[in-house]
């Protein structure tokens, strides 16, 4: 849980309401980071993915964040067109599963290019690169 607020700390920017995909991205991009820096976790993190308790807390710690944010802007004004509990389980899901892929992959896969790859995602261009 303190890691998780550290590294939303760092992705809070005045535009994050205005721009939530930017915010979403920044927390992921400081999420590869600080698994990148702290190796040790990576063992741990990658025995946990099937459905330990280290895993649920990480999950657990991110829908509360996403969550918390969500409604500090249904607060300024802001409505979701989607029930804010889906939308956290969404993209808690989402970013944490990216990260696993990417702690797998971590070899030939540079944080630059998770980042661009989950901004595409979040565009959804992942699926045609150019018309037939």
């Amino acid at each position: 849980k303190d890691i998780q607020e550290k590294l939303s700390r760092a992705s809070l920017t005045p535009d994050h309401i205005k721009d939530p995909k930017q915010y979403y991205l920044k927390e992921f991009e400081n999420s590869l980071r600080y698994l990148d820096e702290n190796l040790g976790l990576h063992a741990i993190i990658l025995a946990a993915s099937e459905s330990n308790p280290i895993m649920a807390a990480i999950y657990r710690t991110a829908i509360d964040d996403i969550t918390s944010k969500l409604e500090s802007n249904e607060k300024q004004g802001f409505r979701h067109s989607v029930p804010i509990e889906l939308i956290a389980n969404f993209y808690a899901g989402a970013l944490i599963s990216t990260e696993l892929w990417w702690l797998r992959n971590r070899a030939t896969t540079s944080i630059e290019a998770m980042v661009d790859y989950v901004d595409k995602l979040m565009n959804q261009a992942n699926f045609v690169i150019e018309k037939a």
